[in-house]
């Protein structure tokens, strides 16, 4: 389908969408919190590569997993969005993938050109506007969708939160399918008769910002070793950034000790299951760093199973942070299961020049972000810039 349909599609969509979806009655969707353990995720969202609770701005650039914006989408010149893989399990839209989900208006300019490979879901009242010398192409089988917050519970439930569900041995361990238990009676209700902004905000404000916040309160279990070797042309002293890991396994983390087996740890608790590497990292150290590296860390713990890698940016008084022409190569091989949780009081985050290894997790932040692409996910306020998006969606459910 040539731009041409694709706009008149967009612009019609507030006046009748063929197959809409019906609203559901609200969901039940489990807490982050369960028996004094407290586990993170990032949900369905994990399979975009960016998801922002307020606007998205971009050019000249792709993500291959597609994005999720809570509110305005503007693109620039040539962009392509991919499939983010996220698979429906309703009668509904049986095997849609999306590749865009726009809480309110898109505005795509200045010769726009590109593809867009997944389904698109539009908030019921979305204003589109495209240039008219476009040139988008629909993929085959795709299609256009208004929602409101209850159709979007019924078009990708129930991967869109994840929690204890009486058996979640297979949360995350490369399993990104959803077990069938149902979730507990301590659950978090999802807000579904939210609009789309709506539903996003309830999302970042409550869901991911108390997350991120109990995985910053939690204490580093490895040592950060920061070293200076030159001073730049500005006189800002580089840094080498090297966190250790040592060897430790799952039984070697705190809280595991003395209860610790391949089928669970305190309480028989799936978090158990996972060895999680901690660390902290002052976010002006990060900023001013040519490398972060992580030594002696083992792969997989002494039950065979993958271990994880949360890294805290503390702001110990920074408004910002960056990560700029630094190598962050050493997460590569685990960066479905390397998280960066980024303090509230950071509220700008810079990208230039990096590869970003791994999932950003800053609800609070603003993201400016070029000349460099991330194998993970951006979870932050807003985004502006051309980073390129390569699929590698963090691997859910660990128990710091």
């Amino acid at each position: 389908m040539k731009n041409a349909k694709l706009a008149r599609r967009l612009s019609a969509i507030s006046l009748a969408v063929a197959g809409a979806l019906p609203a559901v009655v609200p969901i039940q969707a489990h807490a982050w919190v369960m028996n004094a353990h407290f586990w993170v995720s990032t949900g369905i969202f994990s399979r975009f590569n960016v998801v922002t609770k307020e606007d998205f701005s971009a050019k000249q650039s792709d993500m291959q997993c597609g994005f999720a914006a809570g509110r305005d989408v503007y693109l620039k010149s040539g962009y392509t969005v991919g499939q983010s893989g996220i698979v429906s399990t309703t009668n509904t839209h049986p095997n849609a993938a999306l590749g865009l989900l726009i809480g309110r208006n898109l505005d795509w300019s200045e010769h726009p050109s590109g593809t867009i490979a997944g389904d698109v879901f539009l908030g019921g009242s979305a204003n589109v506007t495209i240039a008219s010398d476009a040139s988008v192409t629909l993929a085959p089988g795709k299609a256009i969708h208004a929602i409101s917050g209850n159709d979007l519970f019924q078009a990708i439930t129930p991967e869109l939160w994840v929690g204890w569900g009486n058996d979640t041995a297979n949360w995350g361990n490369g399993n990104l399918t959803p077990n069938n238990s149902a979730p507990g009676a301590s659950g978090w209700t999802g807000h579904t008769s939210q609009n789309l902004p709506g539903f996003f905000s309830i999302f970042f404000d409550q869901y991911l910002t108390n997350m991120a916040n109990s995985t910053l309160l939690t204490a580093a279990n490895g040592p950060t070793d920061v070293q200076s070797w030159y001073n730049d042309a500005n006189g800002n002293a580089r840094k080498n950034i090297m966190l250790d890991a040592g060897n430790k396994g799952r039984c070697d983390m705190p809280g595991n000790a003395g209860n610790c087996s391949a089928t669970g740890g305190p309480n028989g608790q799936p978090g158990g299951r996972r060895a999680v590497y901690i660390f902290d990292v002052n976010a002006t150290d990060l900023s001013h760093a040519d490398e972060v590296r992580i030594k002696n860390v083992r792969e997989t713990d002494e039950f065979g199973s993958p271990t994880w890698t949360v890294i805290k940016v503390k702001a110990n008084g920074a408004t910002s942070a960056t990560f700029g022409n630094m190598g962050l190569q050493d997460f590569a091989p685990r960066n479905t299961r390397t998280l960066w949780v980024f303090d509230p009081a950071i509220t700008t985050i810079n990208i230039n020049g990096v590869a970003i290894e791994g999932t950003i997790l800053a609800p609070k932040a603003n993201v400016v972000a070029n000349n460099g692409h991330i194998n993970g996910s951006i979870l932050a306020n807003s985004f502006q810039g051309t980073l390129e998006g390569h699929c590698a969606p963090f691997e859910n459910y660990i128990d710091p």
